[in-house]
């Protein structure tokens, strides 16, 4: 890994090239097709622990005893015993949706907003998501004015989706009784051997889903800082 300071830096190298070369999309397949058959009682112990070794899951903390679940998919996305994750009750909290590591976090700004994948290499919130009246692809006071709107929907309409994606992210000052109201990002990485259920912390609702075609690169942390546009060009 090459830093300057704490910042890693983007690097590309030769193993990036030859990801391009194998024929992922048929690998996902058979893995996909391997995850679902069924594995005898007596081995899923063997092979889950040997999973968690590599891994580095916690076992201690599944729902159910190993030999329970019949295919890995059924592991992978297993459920964790009742307290494993206690939410702090502190209103000045942000809680995660999901169990990760925190890869960028920061505040989209103006027109073209970016996100920054490393440093030295930012790519587009419109080129992730697509067109969205959401983001805040205008000036930074059609932004606010649009924020403003939207704190007044979501007074009409509780459930609303406004009250998730506009709303929701604040920063809050111990000093002042005024949030700052601002359209915020936070990248977090699922490692393979982490709980991987998705939570919300509020109640929404869907409005609109959309699916981008596209590579099946691996999203760990050497191909984040190696392979340019990766979560551009990722299937999502």
């Amino acid at each position: 890994m090459k830093e300057k300071g704490i910042e890693v830096e983007f690097q590309p190298d030769i193993k990036a090239t030859f990801l391009r070369l194998l024929p992922l999309r048929s690998i996902s397949r058979c893995w996909g097709y391997m995850t679902s058959m069924e594995i005898p009682v007596w081995l899923r112990p063997v092979i889950y622990k040997a999973w968690a070794r590599a891994f580095h899951s916690n076992l201690e903390e599944a729902g159910l005893p190993l030999d329970k679940y019949a295919t890995l998919k059924d592991f992978f996305v297993r459920t964790l015993k009742e307290g494993s994750r206690p939410i702090d009750v502190d209103p000045q909290c942000l809680v995660s949706p999901v169990d990760g590591t925190v890869l960028r976090f920061g505040e989209l700004k103006g027109a073209g907003a970016m996100i920054e994948q490393v440093k030295g290499f930012s790519y587009s919130v419109f080129s992730l998501l697509g067109a969205s009246p959401f983001l805040p692809t205008t000036a930074d006071g059609d932004v606010q004015e649009k924020l403003n709107e939207s704190t007044t929907n979501t007074e009409k309409n509780k459930k609303s989706w406004w009250r998730v994606s506009l709303a929701s992210p604040k920063v809050w000052d111990p000093k002042s009784s005024c949030p700052k109201r601002g359209l915020f990002y936070c990248v977090v990485y699922l490692k393979p051997g982490d709980y991987h259920r998705i939570h919300s912390p509020a109640d929404w609702n869907i409005l609109v889903r959309r699916h981008f075609s596209g590579r099946l690169y691996p999203l760990n942390e050497r191909a984040t800082r190696t392979i340019r546009n990766l979560y551009i060009e990722n299937e999502r």
